[in-house]
């Protein structure tokens, strides 16, 4: 009889593509040893600020499911293991109760895993917000992090995100108390999109058909990234100043809160006359776009993201150099981790931290406006200069090491390995 597994992710589709992957890999490695299940619900959060989504998921909704988590595990028993996702752990005592081993899966990177399992010696460490330092935050297992990119949803100690964070790893994390195990099991990539049908390509993959090898700079921010006009302006006019081709899958701002973005109205967001001056050199593309497929591509020489983890492993996978423009949560940290301890990329900012403009508004999460002239020269340093010579190179070496890391024999496999073991021994 197989193993039974129950996987029960948060609703924001990068956590469940990432929680799906897992399940994937697990059956690759093991076909017959498992059978999973893994629990969906439908968030009634969009994708707003980031604070107040984490808040509201993981106290309200997900806290709401207990008794269909409980229900699930009984019919479902014997459940050898209930895995969860980082904004599910209010369900934890819910699996103990059933006496079900839980395991929570983390599908950031590990510079926030430590960050968050270090928080309640910063918390104590520190009384004043973290925007008030003059020094870099001292992180174990990274280098030493500026006060402006740390996670914005920590940047306000009074929010209910920044409670929910200090005290989620306070059970098993607090000082003098040993780190619970860590299994290192990604990258998890979902990369079915990478070979689209031959008989329907994109628009923007035909396009990028006609473009020369590595001459592409794509801007694509995440399912929640979207802009006001006023920066969407900016970043039109910088990518017009630098007079490099381009694809920009550009999204509009929601029509009301907690709703996602929406498809760009290109007259609105852009300059006058923008599309027809670029015309011979870029596309806009005003909604999704099939991001592994065009990162693939090898029209594609840079990538100006957001940093959310997903695109930030689907860039390495690929060996595609990024320019940091990090929007919201933890993707300052993740920018700083990518220029200053990768070597992989850019940033867009300027001052102490990588992700920071102009207006820095910490408490709404956003990293202020980036100007014309700072985006414009960032794409030149990426891809004119040898510093994106040098990003590039760090870039190959990257893809390979990601790619050895989940291969049979590679850190990643041997991680998952030993926990899927785990899980059939104690059947």
């Amino acid at each position: 009889m197989a193993t039974q597994l129950v996987l029960f992710p948060s609703p924001a589709v990068g956590h469940l593509v990432s929680m799906v992957e897992l399940a994937k890999r697990l059956l690759h490695h093991n076909p017959t040893a498992f059978s999973i299940t893994i629990l969906t619900t439908q968030s009634p959060f969009g994708p707003g600020a980031a604070a107040t989504y984490i808040a509201n998921i993981s106290a309200l909704f997900i806290g709401a499911h207990k008794q269909s988590i409980a229900e699930a595990l009984k019919s479902l028993s014997p459940v050898r293991a209930f895995i969860t996702d980082l904004f599910c752990t209010t369900i934890l005592d819910t699996a103990a109760e059933a006496g079900v081993p839980a395991y929570n899966f983390f599908t950031s990177g590990a510079s926030l895993l430590s960050l968050m399992l270090y928080l309640p010696t910063l918390h104590d460490q520190i009384a004043s917000e973290f925007t008030d330092l003059k020094e870099p935050v001292a992180i174990p297992g990274m280098t030493p992090l500026p006060p402006l990119d740390m996670p914005t949803t920590l940047m306000n100690k009074t929010n209910d995100a920044y409670t929910w964070f200090l005290y989620t790893p306070a059970p098993s994390c607090l000082p003098g108390h040993p780190t619970p195990p860590v299994y290192a099991v990604g990258p998890l990539l979902n990369l079915d999109e990478q070979q689209p049908p031959a008989s329907e390509p994109h628009e923007c993959l035909k396009w990028l058909g006609t473009q020369p090898d590595g001459s592409v700079l794509f801007l694509c921010f995440g399912s929640w990234g979207a802009f006001e006009p006023a920066q969407a302006k900016e970043i039109a006019l910088g990518l017009e100043q630098s007079g490099h081709r381009f694809l920009w899958s550009l999204r509009g701002p929601p029509k009301e809160k907690f709703s996602g973005p929406t498809n760009a109205d290109l007259e609105v967001l852009l300059p006058e006359g923008f599309i027809d001056r670029t015309r011979e050199r870029g596309m806009v593309w005003p909604t999704w776009v099939p991001q592994v497929a065009v990162l693939a591509h090898p029209a594609v020489g840079g990538f100006v993201s957001h940093c959310g983890w997903n695109s930030i492993l689907e860039s390495v996978w690929h060996g595609v150099p990024i320019l940091a423009f990090p929007l919201y949560a933890e993707q300052r940290l993740n920018a700083w981790e990518l220029v200053k301890d990768m070597g992989v990329g850019v940033g867009v900012g300027v001052g102490v931290g990588l992700g920071v403009g102009v207006d820095v508004e910490v408490d709404s999460g956003s990293c202020g406006l980036v100007k014309a002239e700072k985006l414009e020269k960032a794409v030149r340093r990426l891809m004119e200069a040898e510093e994106g010579q040098r990003v590039r190179r760090r870039g190959k070496e990257l893809k390979e090491a990601a790619r050895k890391a989940v291969e049979e024999g590679g850190p990643s496999y041997a991680a998952l390995a030993t926990v899927a073991g785990k899980w059939v021994q104690e059947k």
